[in-house]
Formats: structure tokens, C-alpha cells, sequence
């Protein structure tokens, strides 16, 4: 509604105002209320480069899980920087519709996560994990299909249903994803593998927004996302045959 009251530059730089003083608000909550839970016993702390040694005792699933995301997050970056773009100049929908989407979007996505984080605790990461990669990926094909104001909300709402489920959809990430990693790694390499999955990922994924960018002008503004649904897809095979949960958590 801002942005259609008062322009697009104007309206973006008020949310940004907000979003800054929200972002220190945030920092500093954290600063003081979260507290440290790594010890070193040893009076030695680990290298701040990881080595091979770093990586010697992970076990099979956590390379296949790095794949993955590298994957996914390929797709996932090829319609990122172009799905608002898609909404706005292809279906027509207008900014302050697009406000109303990504809350409806966003109310369906809080209102699932706890039930589904409770799922996950029950009954395993990896359905969790797989609805969330299979749903976004088909989630991306629709996008490319759909029109009007209405059933685009519908399909970002189903969008938000994977994301609810804590996989990550297209991207690194989610609760399931990160109660995956705990459940499978030593708690003094946890940040060091998820810092290394955000590293390849980011650098793989980058030339990614460039071919999506590309496909756009030179073919069609659709063809990015059905590749992207495509190559998700590919990503969610990957993980469902090549990682298995442990029997139980390295904590039990």
C-alpha cells in the first residue's frame, strides 16, 4: 500500500529504514540473551581454516547433504531475483496485491512450522526434508503457468507449506535440514560444516541469477522457472536415495 501511495523509491526506502532499525533491535536482543554452549575442555581450540582432518570423521550423508544444497540452491537462484519481477510485469499484479500474497504466504508458513518442526521430532527429518524439496521445486513450475491474482496467491501459499516443513525448499537451510546436521555431526563441527555449505553454495549458485537473467530476455520469462523446477527436482532425488537418517542422534 506505501509503495502505491507514495512510489516505488520512496516506498522501498521507508521499509528499509524499518528494516535497519528492526535488524540492530535485533542484534542487540541477541547479544545479550544468548549464550555460549561450546566448550573446550581441552584448552585448545579448532583451526580457523578447515583442513582435511576438519573433515576425516563426517560421515557419507553430510557430503551428499552439501551436494544437495549446492543443487538446490543452483535452482533456487535461478527465479530468486526475477519472482517478484514475474508477478509484477507478467501477471500484472500490483504491489499492494503482492504485499497481501507474501503475508497470507507468510501466515500459512508460521502457522505450519510448529506442528511441522513437532513431525520431524516424531517421526524424522527426511520426510520433513523431502516434502520441502519436492513441494518448491513443483511450486516453481506453477509460478510459470499460472495468472491472475488468486491462483498465483494459491501457489505461493502451497510454496509455503514446503517451506513450513523445515527442508530448506530450493535452498540451504530449514529446521528439519539443521536438526539433520546436528543429528549426524559432532556439536564442535556443526558451525564449521554449515559455514562450508553456505560457502560452496554461494559460490556455485552465483553465476546462477545470470542464466536466469539470460533464459528470461532470450527465450521466454517462464523458461527460468521450469529449469529451476527441474534441476530441484534432481536435488530432492539426490538426497532421498543417497542420505539416510542415523539410527539415533550422536547425543543419544
Amino acid at each position: 500500500m506505501l509503495i502505491d501511495q507514495y512510489g516505488l523509491y520512496r516506498g522501498v526506502r521507508m521499509f528499509l529504514m524499518v528494516q535497519i532499525v528492526a535488524s540492530i533491535f535485533t542484534v542487540i536482543v541477541r547479544y545479550f540473551t544468548i549464550q555460549e554452549t561450546i566448550v573446550h575442555t581441552s584448552g585448545t581450540r579448532p583451526p580457523i581454516i578447515p583442513t582435511r582432518e576438519t573433515f576425516k570423521e563426517l560421515p557419507r550423508p553430510i557430503f551428499i547433504m552439501m551436494i544437495v544444497s549446492i543443487i538446490g540452491s543452483f535452482s533456487g537462484r535461478l527465479v530468486q531475483d526475477y519472482t517478484n519481477l514475474y508477478a509484477l510485469d507478467i501477471l500484472k499484479i500490483t504491489p499492494t496485491q503482492l504485499g497481501i500474497i507474501s503475508s497470507v504466504a507468510g501466515l500459512v508458513q508460521t502457522a505450519l512450522t510448529l506442528p511441522s518442526g513437532m513431525l520431524s521430532d516424531k517421526y524424522g527429518r527426511k520426510n520433513n526434508i523431502m516434502v520441502s524439496r519436492v513441494v518448491s521445486p513443483v511450486t516453481q513450475y506453477f509460478m510459470a503457468t499460472v495468472s491472475g491474482f488468486y491462483p498465483y496467491m494459491m501457489v505461493r501459499s502451497f510454496n509455503a507449506i514446503g517451506l513450513a516443513f523445515g527442508g530448506g525448499g530450493v535452498r540451504a537451510g530449514g529446521s528439519a535440514w539443521s536438526a539433520l546436521i546436528a543429528d549426524i555431526v559432532p556439536s564442535r563441527k556443526r558451525a564449521t560444516v554449515n559455514g562450508v555449505i553456505g560457502t560452496l553454495t554461494a559460490i556455485v549458485a552465483a553465476p546462477s541469477s545470470v542464466l536466469g537473467g539470460w533464459l528470461w530476455e532470450t527465450f521466454s520469462p517462464q523458461l527460468p522457472f521450469q529449469l529451476s523446477a527441474v534441476i530441484g527436482l534432481v536435488a530432492a532425488a539426490v538426497f532421498w536415495f543417497g542420505v539416510h537418517e542415523p539410527e539415533k542422534p550422536l547425543e543419544e
